[in-house]
């Protein structure tokens, strides 16, 4: 059976710590890739729902309205 020496242990735990950490660096990149879909999901339905009903813009034809005159600068004002 090989037997290895401190050093390599040790070689051989920060090796494997290392593999460790990218994985775990990776699967809270996930995680957190997932979080960010869903919180947007979340605040489109919010801003839906928080959102007051406007009424659709009035449409006037041509001659239809007249806005009333000014009376800035009549005499009655």
């Amino acid at each position: 059976m090989l037997k290895l020496t401190e050093l390599g242990k040790i070689a051989l735990l920060h090796l494997l710590l290392s593999s460790l950490h990218g994985d775990l660096f990776r699967f809270i990149q996930t995680v957190l890739q997932i979080f960010d879909g869903l919180l947007h999901v979340l605040l489109h339905t919010l801003q839906h729902f928080c959102t007051p009903a406007l009424p659709p813009p009035l449409q006037f034809e041509a001659g239809m309205y007249q806005p009333p005159a000014s009376s800035f600068g009549s005499a009655d004002w």
